[in-house]
């Protein structure tokens, strides 16, 4: 920003030395002041709004890393659940063969 404004000066002075009416070219810079201002104050509400998106990203992150845990944790319950169910399955069909081969 400071260099379009130094450059915005230098182009002024050099306007400026070959012309006698300045009123035309300080209304010029005044309104390429304002303009610099107003580009200014849309910088800085992108950069807040760019923060607020990187904040909300890395909770986003947080919560599905915090849900990828916990289904990994629902995962080793129902293998275990599946382990104990295959052997209870295992020790039922020996009783069974037990008492049919009796």
């Amino acid at each position: 920003m400071r260099v379009v404004i130094g450059m915005v000066a230098m182009i002024a002075l050099v306007a400026l030395a070959g012309c006698q009416d300045l009123k035309p070219l300080q209304n010029e810079i005044g309104s390429l002041k304002t303009q610099v201002s107003s580009l200014q104050s849309d910088i800085d509400g992108l950069k807040r709004a760019a923060s607020t998106a990187s904040q909300t990203l890395n909770e986003t992150q947080r919560a599905a890393q915090a849900a990828s845990n916990k289904a990994d944790q629902a995962l080793a319950a129902v293998q275990a659940v599946d382990q104990k169910v295959a052997s209870t399955n295992e020790q039922m069909d020996r009783m069974f063969r037990r008492t049919v081969s009796k």
